[in-house]
């Protein structure tokens, strides 16, 4: 069953993105809410998703409509103009691949030096 795709919500008025264009992957993605508003809320996130700056997904969509909504009730978000979506690990597989053979590696070596 295919996922469904988001647009991105009505108050978002501008996007961008970085990308790794090569391996397709986002390092992050800016959310302009606001031109007159000159603070930014940086979000990070954990896993890389499959929103980029034409289409949304259930996570960027959720997070930006909260912060959003939010925005005149906290304080802290008052003056928010622009979400920043950062990816933490944009390559999920790849690290956990280096991970697991430099642990069979450090594994080894420690057991064959005693």
């Amino acid at each position: 069953m295919a996922k469904p795709v988001y647009k991105h919500p009505p108050f978002v008025i501008a996007t961008s993105d970085k990308r790794i264009k090569s391996e397709n992957k986002r390092l992050w993605l800016s959310i302009t809410t606001d031109k007159n508003l000159k603070d930014t809320v940086l979000v990070i996130l954990k896993n890389p998703s499959r929103a980029t700056k034409d289409i949304s997904d259930k996570t960027v969509y959720n997070v930006t409509s909260f912060i959003y909504k939010n925005s005149k009730k906290f304080k802290q978000l008052k003056n928010t103009g622009e979400i920043v979506i950062l990816n933490l690990i944009p390559f999920m597989k790849h690290i956990r691949r280096c991970w697991q053979v430099g642990y069979k590696y450090y594994r080894h070596r420690k057991f064959k030096n005693n």
